[in-house]
């Protein structure tokens, strides 16, 4: 029974191998990778699990994220990289002002050096695409400039923000100018966008190739070995001339019991997958209908 359960361990851990992986190649941003001659800047690496925030002034705080959206907070129902919201008095709640950074996405990225002659200082990165704000003579376009300090020696997750101020780079435009120092934000020879072999399947891909692979070879080695070898095949034949032809071919598949028990369990999950959601819907819908009812009776 305990080696069962250690297979089945195994099986699961492989399996959660193959989506970590496939996903963590997946939530690297190509836009967020700046070249230089000297190596690259990945910003993928300071993305925030939810955001980084800084206090422009009592009451305000400047909510912006890299490389993703702002995580667990929206303004005007959608998500956006950067925004100005306002707070209660503790703190805890806030609701948006306006958002001063368009959605994640390679149009609204601009990447430059913070110095051209000293490139291993950082870099700039600019946010376009925020809220238009109608003016008197022309509309105001605001945006978000983040300010990528390398400092080697700060700890990655202990990066140092700071609120440089609100410019007014031309007349038509609103920039609201923060900067981020950490050693994350340095120069790196590795370049996750070199090509490798694994670039078309990504290691999630390779992993789930060579499971495959050896998963067909260990059926075809055991068959042979059950067969000729252990001489299941001939024994079964003798003892049972009559239903020896289906016996044997089970007998003939290595561990048949184990990868049967297994097909039988992941059943089992799909199957108490969908009840529960059966369960949680048909709950939901006796709800409404409840709430509805009683609404009804009100009304009359």
């Amino acid at each position: 029974m305990f080696k069962k359960s250690f297979y089945h361990f195994l099986l699961l851990l492989l399996f959660t191998l193959i989506v970590t992986s496939s996903l963590q190649q997946q939530q690297q941003e190509s836009f967020c990778i700046f070249q230089t001659n000297n190596g690259v800047f990945n910003l993928n690496k300071l993305k925030s699990t939810s955001y980084y925030s800084v206090s422009p002034s009592t009451g305000y705080q400047l909510l912006f994220n890299i490389c993703s959206n702002v995580i667990g907070q929206t303004c005007q129902g959608k998500s956006y990289s950067s925004m100005v919201v306002f707070t209660s008095g503790t703190g805890s709640t806030k609701q948006c002002f306006t958002y001063i950074g368009g959605e994640t996405k390679s149009s609204n990225y601009k990447i430059s050096l913070l110095n051209s002659n000293n490139p291993e200082e950082g870099v700039k990165l600019t946010i376009i695409g925020g809220e238009t704000i109608p003016q008197m003579t022309s509309d105001m376009k605001q945006q978000t400039t983040i300010d990528l300090i390398c400092q080697p020696d700060n700890p990655p997750a202990e990066p140092i923000l700071k609120y440089i101020g609100e410019e007014h780079p031309t007349s038509d435009i609103t920039n609201y100018h923060v900067s981020i120092t950490s050693s994350l934000a340095c120069l790196s020879k590795d370049n996750p966008l070199s090509s490798t072999p694994l670039d078309p399947v990504g290691i999630g891909g390779l992993l789930l190739i060579l499971f495959i692979f050896f998963f067909i070879l260990y059926l075809i080695i055991g068959s042979i070995l059950n067969k000729f070898y252990f001489n299941k095949m001939n024994s079964l034949d003798n003892n049972n001339s009559g239903n020896g032809g289906n016996n044997g071919f089970k007998e003939m598949i290595p561990n048949f019991n184990f990868w049967k028990i297994t097909f039988q369990l992941f059943i089992e999950g799909l199957l108490f997958t969908k009840e529960g959601f059966i369960f949680l819907f048909n709950k939901i819908t006796k709800r409404n209908q409840y709430a509805y009812s009683e609404e009804s009776s009100l009304m009359n």
